[in-house]
């Protein structure tokens, strides 16, 4: 399916945003969904058609870029200058390409349905982190 090409170094957190900082357990880019893991409490890739429900269940938005073990800022709700070009009034969802971020007309059969959040304008995604439990 087709994610939005992101442009990592315009991603920038809104007022509103809700940060936390943590610790990445792969490479990461900024504007990419990630998932916490319980076991270790890294960040890593989210991927809705992982064999794992954690994986699947994004926490948030990467804001800047990290290298395994590096410090990362990860966003989890409030307004995000995505980077990408986007449609006001979209919903955004999670793609099955690990860290992907997809419309909604890219889901497809075996992703389980996560909503990212809803575009306030082409350039602000306002992020409200859903999960449905439905897997298509």
């Amino acid at each position: 399916m087709v994610d939005l090409t992101i442009t990592p170094a315009n991603v920038i957190a809104g007022g509103s945003a809700t940060k936390e900082t943590g610790i990445a357990g792969v490479s990461i880019l900024a504007g990419q969904t990630v998932y916490k893991e319980a076991a270790t409490g890294q960040f890593k890739l989210a991927d809705s058609n992982s064999a794992t429900v954690e994986q699947r269940t994004p926490y948030g938005i990467a804001l800047n870029p990290a290298l395994t073990g590096q410090t990362v800022t990860v966003q989890t709700s409030g307004d995000l200058g995505l980077g990408a070009i986007l449609t006001a009034g979209s919903g955004y969802y999670q793609s099955e390409t690990p860290g992907g971020i997809q419309p909604v007309a890219d889901l497809a059969a075996g992703e389980l349905v996560t909503l990212l959040g809803f575009a306030t304008t082409t350039s602000n995604l306002s992020i409200r982190i859903t999960p449905s439990g439905v897997v298509l």
